[in-house]
């Protein structure tokens, strides 16, 4: 699960949502893109996996070419999500 770089090193992608899962329970979608996790930037995959270590996170998500907050909170260790892998 090795989340896909995009641009300058702007975020990474969503690839999967489990809808019971916390992202599902959040909201997001494939295709979406975190661009941060509570406050601080997410640029690739090494930044995804210390940031989302918290019981509650908040992500900056890019859809659609607009920004919007999500609001995943962790019932467990798997965050119900798979991202997409380099291109």
């Amino acid at each position: 699960m090795a989340p896909r770089r995009t641009g300058e090193d702007n975020g990474v992608v969503v690839g999967a949502v489990a809808r019971d899962g916390a992202a599902g329970r959040a909201g997001l979608r494939p295709g979406d893109r975190i661009t941060a996790i509570n406050g601080e930037r997410v640029r690739d995959v090494i930044d995804f996996h210390f940031n989302a270590g918290d019981a509650r996170l908040t992500c900056a998500v890019e859809r659609g070419g607009e920004t919007t907050g999500l609001t995943l909170v962790r019932r467990g260790a798997d965050l119900g999500l798979e991202l997409l892998g380099p291109t």
